[in-house]
């Protein structure tokens, strides 16, 4: 299903106020002329909630919504555990080791391996972590980004990434950092409620309207019974599950309910019926 006129309409003007966002809070004081410090420290006038808002903000992509998500589909919800983890140490990282740094003035790792040894060191970390954002993680964001665009408009996939590289250019080049982590401000708070709203829209389809805690439920169960079906069959791979034994174990599951009052008989095999057509939809 391909977005309308107004799905149009909302996303054209959501890009023109976030560029016009971008440009108003990079202008300069009047005779001042931009530096370094401006450009990539952002004056060193960002609030705290600022920057926490950009942090959360840079770390939730087309990596994590589309890529991860198919993931945790194929190899189940454990692929979650990089981002927890990833919560633990930025935690560590600021309470204890980010304090020394703004101490000594560091602000980025080549330049603290420059302090500690030399600056050829300094050259190898930047030149491999450079090569690896432009070739690894801006590549597979801007790839994920362009097939989320081509699976809703229809666009070719081409098309989508170059608009997605040109755009992120247009509102970021000219104002550096101060007009990235501003607007991230805006980006984060539809990033996280998005992100929530179409997790509940999602759980509320799958119970077939019963609510966004039923479908996650049937969720969990389902994924106990794929689990236990891949034991029997020897299968890695949800897709190669035995949906027959599936069924059958899923049948047994709404039949301890009827007896436990929780469900009516006649709505047992349209249950299951409806979970699996669902399980067919995302397969």
């Amino acid at each position: 299903m391909h977005l309308q006129t107004l799905d149009y309409a909302v996303v054209l003007v959501y890009g023109v106020l976030l560029l016009i966002l971008a440009q108003w809070v990079s202008r300069e004081k009047a005779g001042h002329e931009k530096n370094t410090q401006d450009y990539f420290l952002a004056g060193r006038a960002l609030p705290w909630w600022a920057i926490g808002a950009s942090l959360i903000a840079a770390n939730i992509s087309a990596e994590q919504i589309i890529g991860m998500s198919g993931s945790a589909f194929v190899l189940g919800i454990a692929i979650a555990s990089y981002e927890w983890m990833a919560a633990l140490t930025l935690i560590i990282v600021g309470k204890w080791l980010l304090p020394v740094f703004l101490k000594h003035r560091i602000y980025t790792m080549p330049q603290f391996l420059e302090q500690r040894f030399d600056h050829r060191v300094r050259m190898v970390m930047a030149t491999f972590w450079l090569g690896v954002y432009v070739f690894v993680n801006l590549t597979s964001i801007l790839w994920l980004g362009s097939l989320a665009i081509n699976s809703v408009t229809g666009i070719d996939q081409t098309w989508g990434l170059v608009f997605l590289g040109l755009f992120a250019v247009a509102y970021s080049l000219y104002g550096g950092l101060k007009a990235v982590a501003l607007t991230d401000i805006i980006q984060v708070v539809l990033l996280v409620l998005g992100g929530l709203l179409i997790a509940w829209i999602s759980m509320n389809e799958i119970s077939g309207g019963q609510g966004a805690i039923a479908g996650f439920a049937m969720v969990l169960e389902a994924e106990n019974v794929i689990a236990r079906n891949r034991l029997l069959m020897g299968a890695t791979d949800p897709k190669k599950a035995d949906r027959g034994t599936i069924r059958a174990d899923l049948a047994d599951n709404v039949e301890q309910n009827i007896v436990h009052g929780s469900d009516a008989p006649e709505t047992a095999e349209t249950e299951i019926n409806y979970f699996f057509s669902k399980l067919d939809i995302i397969s």
